[in-house]
């Protein structure tokens, strides 16, 4: 695609997924110099940010769920070993871990190139990112607080649950 239409269809999918945020009434903040749009969004009790970017080279857009979670000094090699683990049964998208504080993101990629996005779509990846982190953050919780065994986690069949 043509540089000048690849930042014209760059700028409809980020006034779509503007559109789809704000149907869903979150507060957010735009930065459309950039193509980003940060949002804080609920999930059962807990708020996610989530961070969102819009690659207009590459064409590609980008969603980071920022999980207001870590692990303790003393867990996070067990709490590498749980994200490395659960990432390789995971068919889209994938949790990020940093080992150094602790903290986790989950990550969802759409390249659009040569394609067509719709507000479905983004609503879906949305939704992708509220449910998983909401069901694993849960799962890191009762890990770094002793009341999941690791063990237990990596035997465990994966749930959705």
């Amino acid at each position: 695609m043509k540089k000048k239409n690849k930042l014209e269809y760059s700028k409809i999918l980020y006034n779509m997924l503007f559109e789809v945020i704000d149907e869903r009434e979150y507060f957010y903040r735009k930065f459309d110099d950039k193509l980003v749009i940060q949002f804080m969004a609920r999930y059962g009790k807990i708020p996610l940010q989530i961070n969102t970017y819009i690659d207009e080279e590459h064409e590609f857009i980008k969603m980071i769920g920022i999980l207001y979670t870590s692990f303790d000094e003393e867990k996070r090699l067990e709490g590498a070993i749980a994200i490395a683990h659960l990432n390789s049964y995971l068919a889209n998208g994938n949790f990020e871990y940093d080992i150094n504080d602790g903290s986790i993101r989950y990550k969802l990629v759409q390249c659009y190139a040569e394609s067509k996005i719709s507000k479905d779509l983004l609503d879906d990846m949305i939704e992708n990112i509220l449910t998983l982190t909401d069901i694993f953050r849960e799962k890191f919780i009762k890990i770094n607080d002793g009341e999941l065994p690791l063990e237990d986690f990596l035997n465990a069949p994966l749930t959705y649950s």
